[in-house]
């Protein structure tokens, strides 16, 4: 919407919608907010077949998204390690809450209402760890009107994706929300060691929530939410030019690189019986997806990610009032064969 040389507001552009955002933590209208946004709403993800955080990313200019270890990336700067206790160089929110870790936003594959991307430094607004942007989720709230949505998607590698959602008021002042998601996916790499298939998908999601609005200037939001994710990830496989076991060679600074240095006759010592075939099954044939690893390892990662918060909106008259109360709790365990072969030098 644009305003006239009087101040007054003109009417839209036909075929024009008023894109309305939060990034300023206040409501205004995408025109007239002096930042860098993109924003999408709940029906244009929908449009766009966008389901995760990966899919978003790849709508979203300057936006980039690593899904093996859950980092977020604005123009190129991000987190570089993967660690827990490092700190991000995009900050995250949903429903106003900052998240330490961006696996709670790309557990929830996406029950939004909208989603919003704030490219260039953020830090008045979104505090520390803001200096590449800004990610903000607000998700669906509670309805006085009842609906619900089921979804069942099937594809390859025996693909499941099942997620539904429900909402309707309890009383005149009281309605409630309960969303639940499940998704799984077998693995695509094939473990010719263990029999086991790694890079798979095993997550589910649930958030309930409730919505009492005594009044049009009084409104307080109760949400809680869980996710787990046990997947394994993320195998890799050697692929490179041809070259024989003669004159291949491992990095003695990192295993998982054919590099000059260690020969491979060196690292195979001990192995009986193993062979540069048996030790690289993919080697040269990627598209094979074959991967060898060590002997009671294993690329197993499990994540548990769970919180609930209190928002309450209070229009004084000539203010309003937002607070919001939140308690957080994550845990993450991650394992890998890092040297990416069988033998133990890398875990």
């Amino acid at each position: 919407v644009a305003g006239n040389a009087a101040g007054q507001t003109a009417d839209p552009a036909p075929g024009m919608d008023e894109i309305v955002v939060t990034a300023e933590k206040r409501t205004a209208n995408l025109q007239e907010v002096p930042l860098a946004i993109s924003a999408y709403t709940s029906d244009a993800r929908q449009l766009a077949g966008i389901d995760t955080l990966q899919d978003f990313a790849n709508f979203t200019p300057g936006l980039s998204y690593s899904a093996g270890n859950d980092r977020v990336f604005i123009r190129g700067i991000g987190r570089q390690t993967n660690t827990n206790g490092s700190d991000p160089g995009v900050s995250t929110y949903t429903d106003g809450i900052y998240d330490a870790s961006t696996t709670s936003i790309a557990a929830s594959d996406f029950f939004i209402d909208r989603i919003e991307v704030l490219r260039g430094p953020q830090g008045t607004l979104g505090g520390r760890n803001a200096s590449a942007g800004m990610l903000s989720v607000t998700t669906k709230g509670p309805e006085f009107t009842f609906g619900g949505m089921a979804e069942a998607t099937y594809g390859n590698y025996d693909a499941w994706r099942l997620q539904g959602a429900v909402t309707g008021p309890l009383t005149e002042q009281l309605a409630f929300r309960l969303d639940g998601l499940y998704s799984k996916r077998d693995g695509f790499y094939h473990d010719v060691n263990t029999g086991r298939d790694i890079n798979n998908r095993d997550r589910y999601l649930v958030r309930g929530q409730l919505l009492f609005q005594p009044s049009s200037d009084l409104s307080v939001r109760l949400i809680g939410d869980y996710s787990y994710r046990k997947e394994d990830c993320c195998a890799a496989v050697y692929a490179t030019a041809d070259v024989s076991q003669a004159n291949a060679y491992v990095s003695p600074t990192n295993p998982g690189l054919i590099a000059p240095g260690t020969p491979v006759a060196t690292v195979l010592t001990g192995i009986t019986g193993t062979t540069f075939a048996q030790y690289f099954p993919g080697y040269n044939d990627a598209y094979s997806r074959r991967i060898a690893t060590s002997a009671n390892r294993s690329y197993t990662g499990k994540t548990k990610d769970w919180g609930f918060s209190a928002e309450v909106n209070w229009n004084l008259g000539g203010a309003e009032l937002t607070s919001i109360t939140a308690y957080r709790d994550y845990d993450n365990t991650k394992a890998a064969d890092a040297d990416y072969g069988l033998a133990d030098i890398l875990y």
